[in-house]
């Protein structure tokens, strides 16, 4: 039998990332070995409010931008 654990955040969830803190136009920079799970995070976060973002590798991680 397994225990069964509540409200323990995925790695790479979008709370990890201050998705909920953007205006259109702000962005963040998250490392290159996190440059994944923040694509993945920031996908999720648009299909549970709508709000779109743009990725983009750039020098010292990925930039993630909301843009609307």
């Amino acid at each position: 039998m397994y225990k069964i654990d509540k409200k323990i955040p995925a790695p790479g969830s979008s709370k990890d990332y201050p998705f909920e803190k953007l205006e259109v136009g702000h962005s963040f920079l998250v490392p290159v070995e996190e440059s994944q799970d923040a694509r993945n995070a920031a996908h999720t976060f648009k299909k549970a409010t709508g709000w779109n973002f743009k990725t983009k590798s750039v020098e010292g991680g990925v930039r993630v931008w909301r843009i609307e």
